[in-house]
């Protein structure tokens, strides 16, 4: 038994060293042009990274050190020597400290860590990674496996780094990490504390960052109670606007309940009033406040959890702007989670001879809107699809089918289908055993569930009498507004099929340059032809059809002397039943698991195709630092210590 133990845990470490780098979070999440800094990656199967990218121009990872991970410290003896000597060392008497006496080190309770013995040595952020472990106290039921490791990277942005929205992709030898976002700011970028010892609070107080004007961009990190603390120096009449992102970073959390982080918004005024705040915007989990600024003065920015949760990967930013006149700095569908070029899911059809497209919005509360169209032949089928939420709009529509109507008023007219929601599932289809004795799981993929398509209503109606119709356009609440716009598709049912991607980036060999992708069909109204992957100017296919149970193809890069990270649209063909073919675009997504039960594909920007650099791997020493190896394993060193002590 004993033996068959081993085996099993050496087989589970020899496959975790296989697994890609799952990077769950980044933080902060963004850099200021022109500017260096160090952010901390929490996630699982992260000490054997070996570098990243950062799409665009002018900013890259320039190191990589992984964080030893951390034994708790046991026993008496070994707890208050420790919490004695990071003290020491937060309150400036860094020195070379000796190390512990033999008679503790001879404790067989005694945990040895590399940077437990070098910790003058570790510069700000490394020391408050040492003293949060230290110092938090574990909770077994609350801990987290996917975000036990921890890696730190060194980023240099360059001065005309241009400003805006990046991913950022690690890897090691065997894949590499889905993208997540990262920001690049012409503006100041301002970090919250990584961590504080209560004895620094007690001594000193909490650190309170100094009060800064707008535009500037404050970057956070939410904890289980905590509420986070920015200052802003803002004059009389101007409009602020403070645009959080949160749940946009990090969409669904696999253990949580409610399955993403739901930030809230506070402005204080000089006097500690609360002036203002923010909740959800629209219908987007993340807040932006607007404040007519009535006085000169200090304000205090708060952000928390709407339940006061919290947790290491409780990310997010605030960016903070001023303006001078009333209009809104920002509108609900430029501040939807979208993908450019969108998912094929998004794309409105094109208008022909049988295909009836209209657009509108709901410009008053209440509102409804008509849509008149004929049908020419009997027992035709069409589909009538609204397209809200998927462009953006806080629109939560229902749309109601009329007819025939004839000469009579619409008030006269039955009503033959009403349509609310029409949630968007890909049932991914997996063998998690082996042929001779397969084990299928059937996993029900909610696809871009972020954008809320499910509240875009869609259904199909056959017409058995030719006619007037009317479809009528309103939203199920009664809201209104200028935001609320729409697109509404009236179109015949046709055999089609959608391409989705369940992985966005991958790694590929600097010998073959090939990859093999992970994809699924989504065959619609009865489509059962084969799909292949299109050849593009940058890759070169397999001419062989996208098997719908493995759910694979596999490509080649035409140019083969580059190394870095390629950001490629691709397209899948079909031959249809009417002979014709059909070219879509494959939407890239990575599978998001939210609160215990749901899956999700959460659509990204493109395929990423990643080569490593010729040189070798980034990583620093991650262990021994500069003191020798005597220091990790707690024995006192002959070079610069004697029984224990300084010399």
């Amino acid at each position: 038994m004993h033996r068959r133990i081993v085996l099993a845990c050496a087989l589970a470490l020899a496959a975790a060293a296989q697994a890609a780098p799952y990077a769950v979070y980044f933080y902060p999440c963004g850099i200021q042009a022109g500017t260096t800094r160090r952010i901390v990656v929490g996630g699982q199967g992260l000490y054997g990274t070996l570098g990243g990218w950062i799409t665009g121009e002018g900013v890259q990872i320039v190191r990589v050190t992984p964080v030893p991970g951390f034994p708790r410290a046991r026993g008496k003896g070994q707890q208050k020597w420790m919490v004695d000597w990071i003290y020491e060392l937060l309150e400036g008497k860094r020195s070379h400290h000796e190390l512990p006496p033999e008679a503790l080190t001879e404790d067989s309770d005694w945990h040895p860590n590399p940077w437990w013995y070098n910790m003058e040595q570790c510069d700000d952020l490394e020391l408050s990674i040492v003293a949060r472990d230290l110092f938090v106290p574990k909770n077994d039921l609350q801990a987290s496996p996917s975000l036990a490791d921890l890696v730190i990277l060194d980023i240099a942005a360059a001065p005309d780094a241009k400003p805006g929205r990046r991913e950022i992709i690690l890897h090691d030898s065997s894949g590499v990490s889905a993208p997540y976002s990262f920001f690049v700011t012409a503006e100041p970028r301002i970090a919250e504390p990584y961590y504080q010892a209560p004895r620094m609070v007690k001594l000193k107080g909490a650190a309170k960052l100094d009060p800064v004007e707008p535009p500037v961009s404050f970057d956070g990190q939410i904890f289980p109670g905590e509420t986070d603390e920015f200052y802003l120096r803002l004059k009389a009449g101007s409009n602020l606007t403070c645009a959080l992102t949160g749940r946009e970073l990090l969409p669904f959390l696999g253990d949580a309940v409610p399955g993403f982080f739901n930030p809230i918004i506070h402005l204080f005024d000089p006097q500690g009033n609360e002036v203002a705040w923010a909740d959800d915007f629209f219908y987007l989990p993340d807040p932006v406040l607007v404040y007519k600024v009535p006085a000169d003065g200090v304000y205090r920015l708060e952000v928390h959890d709407n339940l006061y949760r919290g947790r290491s990967d409780f990310v997010y930013t605030v960016a903070c702007t001023v303006g001078d006149t009333d209009k809104p700095v920002y509108t609900p569908q430029e501040r939807a989670f979208t993908c450019f070029p969108p998912p094929a899911a998004q794309e409105v059809p094109e208008e022909d001879e049988r295909t009836v497209v209209r657009s509108g919005s709901l410009v008053c509360p209440g509102r409804t809107v008509r849509h008149y169209f004929n049908v020419t032949r009997p027992y035709s089928r069409y589909r009538m699809e609204l397209f809200a939420r998927r462009q953006g709009s806080p629109l939560d529509g229902v749309l109601k089918l009329y007819g025939p109507i004839g000469t009579m008023p619409l008030a006269a007219a039955p009503l033959l289908a009403t349509w609310d929601d029409s949630p968007a599932k890909l049932y991914d289809v997996r063998n998690l055993g082996s042929e001779e004795q397969p084990i299928i799981k059937t996993n029900m993929l909610y696809v871009g569930s972020i954008l809320q398509v499910e509240r875009d209503p869609a259904g199909i109606y056959t017409f058995e009498t030719p006619g007037r119709y009317c479809v009528t356009v309103s939203d199920i609440s009664g809201a209104g507004g200028e935001d609320y716009t729409y697109t509404l598709a009236i179109s015949p049912v046709e055999p089609t099929f959608e391409v989705y991607g369940t992985a966005s980036a991958y790694l590929m060999s600097p010998d073959t340059y090939d990859a093999q992708l992970k994809l699924r069909v989504l065959r619609l109204n009865g489509f059962k032809g084969p799909v292949t992957l299109d050849d593009t100017e940058d890759v070169v296919a397999d001419s062989y059809e996208i098997d719908d149970i493995k759910g694979e193809a596999g490509l080649t890069m035409r140019k083969k002397d580059w190394r870095g990270v390629k950001c490629i649209q691709l397209t899948a063909s079909a031959r249809m039943p009417n002979g014709k073919k059909k070219t879509v675009r494959i939407t890239p997504t990575d599978a998001a698991e939210q609160a215990f039960a749901y899956t999700h594909l959460v659509p990204q920007p493109g395929f990423f195709f990643c080569v490593p650099p010729e040189k070798g791997p980034m990583v620093v020493d991650s262990g021994q630092k500069k003191r020798g190896a005597d220091h990790a394993n707690g024995q006192a060193c002959s070079k610069c210590h004697k029984d224990g002590r300084k010399k």
